[in-house]
């Protein structure tokens, strides 16, 4: 009996603390609204809420849900400040644009064409012909219609000597160059000539001049007592070279490039560059060596087949800080690889924004051609793709002008 009664009593006990808890539930939850349909509720600050959601401050600005502020033009602006355009981009006050990881991003610069100087490049390069060719390539080079003459190319050995090509030209401070080829560069310029500027070019593909050089430098400096200072001095002398071209085709050395390219300066050259790859390290030299830089000839054959048409990406490395137009360069014959003179023309007459002429890939080779693939036929074609041409005037078209030539284009007819 005792039992029995415990177990009731337990039982209402239970059923008493399980009331108790529903009806402390059921308090709770009057003291809120729903959120959905319930009525509005007063923030401790006193802040209004319009109608439209929107959350006024005291000011009456008026804020959106999120807290974000909107002035009265209706633009929305997030807590810090920042200016949301309808596309949803998010702006700084100063303009510039954000993207989604928060970084600013600068607005991009509008593409400025380098400056036109008045002057178009016809240049060739000549191996063992521009050393010893004697009176033929003489008297074909200087009627040719080409203003630039590139002797290719200067070996620097590791005893300081200096070859153009197989033959040795200096020697410690001393020519030893024959007297037909002191002749030759000597008879390269005048009135009756199409040749403005001679240039020597150093280095070459498989060649390791430019490491020479290196070493040179890092052990003896630029200092006019050192063998490299003198037989480069010597040999611009002789050969009348207005400029030093560079043909780095494996050392890629800033400094060592940059103090051979000022040594050379200091005796009065211009240096020009002819790239083919490694675009970044000639964008870095063109920058350092500044204004002594006035020309860069852009190798579009061989292992630089891939920069046909590809003008303007290299002219951006550069142009930007230099101000340099594009020389582009092209193998003549045919064949893989090679150009006729008229393809030479069609090529060159492309994005002339970007460009300031052509050169030939090699005299070498040109010299076993005929018309309509000559020595003229393919001067002739870099010089008709000049778009400038009929706006100024200068010794090459006083050559052709002259009562001692036929032009091109007349011969032709």
């Amino acid at each position: 009996m005792k039992i029995k009664q415990i177990c009731r009593l337990a039982l209402v006990l239970l059923l008493t603390l399980a009331l108790a808890l529903v009806c402390a539930c059921s308090g709770n939850g009057a003291e809120q609204d729903p959120i959905p349909g319930g009525t509005e509720q007063q923030t401790p600050s006193g802040d209004e809420k319009d109608p439209s959601g929107g959350e006024k401050d005291p000011s009456g600005s008026e804020k959106d849900p999120s807290g974000g502020e909107k002035d009265p033009s209706g633009s929305e602006k997030d807590p810090s400040g920042g200016e949301k355009d309808p596309s949803g981009s998010e702006k700084d006050p100063s303009g510039g644009e954000k993207d989604p990881s928060g970084e600013e991003k600068d607005p991009e610069p509008e593409p400025v064409y380098p400056e036109w100087k008045g002057e178009w490049v016809s240049a060739i390069f000549g191996g063992g012909p521009f050393v010893t060719g004697g009176e033929k390539v003489l008297s074909d080079v200087k009627a040719s219609g080409f203003n630039t003459i590139i002797i290719w190319s200067v070996h620097v050995h590791n005893d300081g000597t200096l070859y153009l090509n197989d033959d040795k030209v200096c020697d410690n401070g001393k020519l030893v160059i024959g007297q037909d080829s002191l002749d030759f560069w000597a008879g390269l310029k005048g009135e009756d000539s199409s040749i403005e500027r001679i240039e020597l070019s150093v280095g070459a593909g498989n060649c390791t001049d430019f490491e020479q050089i290196k070493a040179d430098i890092q052990k003896d400096g630029t200092g006019k007592e050192t063998v490299l200072y003198k037989n480069m001095k010597l040999l611009i002398e002789a050969t009348g070279a207005d400029a030093v071209n560079y043909d780095d085709e494996s050392c890629y050395d800033l400094d060592s490039a940059v103090k051979f390219g000022k040594m050379c300066a200091g005796m009065g050259v211009k240096i020009t560059l002819c790239p083919y790859v490694n675009s970044d390290f000639w964008g870095k030299l063109a920058k350092e060596l500044g204004e002594d830089v006035d020309r860069v000839y852009l190798q579009c054959y061989s292992g630089g087949q891939l920069n046909d048409n590809q003008y303007t990406i290299w002219w951006k490395i550069w142009a930007l800080s230099t101000g340099l137009r594009i020389i582009p360069g092209y193998w003549c014959g045919s064949g893989i690889g090679k150009c006729s003179a008229a393809t030479v023309k069609s090529k060159l007459s492309r994005e002339t924004d970007y460009t300031t002429g052509g050169f030939i890939w090699y005299y070498d080779d040109l010299m076993k051609l005929k018309s309509p693939n000559s020595t003229k036929d393919y001067a002739a074609a870099i010089n008709d793709a000049n778009p400038h041409k009929g706006e100024v005037s200068s010794s090459v078209s006083a050559f052709w002008e002259g009562e001692h030539c036929v032009l091109p284009e007349k011969k032709r007819s």
